[in-house]
């Protein structure tokens, strides 16, 4: 439902939506679009939109529109990406790799999945040059709900992190940036005197070609995929076990991305390997009583011919004092640019 005069309107709130969405649903096909929205809206889909109609409740127009109360500064330098937008940027991301390998990769997964609720800004459009992936928090101080950052222009980066709001140095965030990217951070963590903690710097390994993979025996060997039964028991090796929302993010790998996983006589996993929702392969991970038969080899070689088989890119990110981990993926024909490394932090 459109209409050219918008003012005197009314801004929904949040039970007035619910009531909006009931109304709608008698309109259907014909208010589809509207509808959709607001079903989202509803259901705690990220927005920068608001939600306005003419009257209220016996209303005849109803718009949405950007909000101004959250748009005000970041849109004046950013734009968030619709889902027909985020189709376009993946092409035009694909451009750009292996430098933009991690962002690809996300929003390769977004178009396919939507279960990581992220919001993804853009300094303009279609030629951008800065793209921002921002999740969408459902608590504070959540580790796992990483910013990742995109930038073929440093100064239209620089601006841009100045002049928008997309970050809040205020309160506590991670971020994922290309270690070409962490001078233009360090200026700005000293001007705003932010407390800043490296998490970790990783190399990016990329297996470029399928046909690299050396051949590899699995026999003997059951394979299969994790599923919600083997959060827990992923989730207490992992090294962040110990941070609030390691089960919920584990969760949404194993119940959304691709997994593989060597069973045991019994059934249970002994040795398993996940997608993180950039389409990174990693978590990789053996039993100690069940180490040195090989099965890392296995599942890396599984992952990869499906993540191929997807359409998926097929990379990892591996830290830099994983020397056993490097060399076994680099055996496996997985290769760097070892002039780039990618970098995690967590600030406030």
């Amino acid at each position: 439902m459109w209409a050219g005069q918008q003012s005197n309107m009314k801004v929904l709130g949040k039970d007035e939506l619910q009531v909006a969405e009931q109304v709608l649903l008698q309109h259907l096909p014909k208010s589809y679009k509207v509808y959709g929205f607001i079903h989202g809206i509803n259901r705690n889909k990220p927005t920068t939109q608001q939600v306005v109609a003419d009257s209220w409740p016996d209303f005849k127009v109803i718009i949405c529109r950007p909000d101004p109360m959250k748009c005000t500064i970041t849109n004046q330098m950013t734009m968030e990406l619709t889902e027909d937008q985020l189709k376009v940027a993946e092409i035009e991301l694909e451009k750009y790799l292996p430098r933009s390998q991690q962002m690809y990769g996300f929003v390769v997964l977004r178009n396919r999945v939507k279960s990581d609720p992220a919001q993804i800004f853009v300094d303009k459009w279609p030629h951008f040059s800065v793209v921002f992936c921002k999740p969408f928090c459902k608590q504070e101080n959540d580790p796992f709900r990483i910013i990742f950052v995109f930038a073929t222009n440093e100064a239209v980066l620089e601006e841009t992190i100045r002049k928008s709001s997309l970050i809040d140095w205020t309160t506590y965030f991670g971020l994922g940036i290309n270690n070409s990217h962490m001078e233009i951070f360090k200026k700005m963590v000293s001007e705003k005197n932010v407390p800043c903690r490296k998490i970790s710097v990783c190399h990016r390994m990329r297996l470029e070609d399928i046909s690299k993979l050396p051949p590899i025996d699995s026999s003997g060997i059951s394979l299969s995929s994790l599923d919600e039964s083997h959060i827990g028991l992923v989730s207490q090796t992992w090294k962040f076990v110990e941070h609030e929302g390691a089960d919920g993010m584990i969760h949404r790998m194993i119940s959304n991305f691709p997994s593989c996983c060597v069973l045991d006589a019994d059934g249970r996993p002994v040795s398993w390997i996940l997608t993180y929702n950039s389409c990174a392969m990693g978590m990789l991970y053996t039993l100690l009583e069940h180490r040195g038969k090989g099965y890392a080899k296995v599942l890396i070689s599984s992952m990869a011919k499906r993540h191929h088989a997807l359409g998926l890119p097929v990379y990892c990110f591996i830290e830099e004092e994983n020397t056993t981990s490097y060399r076994l993926f680099t055996n496996l024909g997985f290769t760097e640019d070892p002039s780039y490394r990618k970098a995690w932090f967590e600030f406030n």
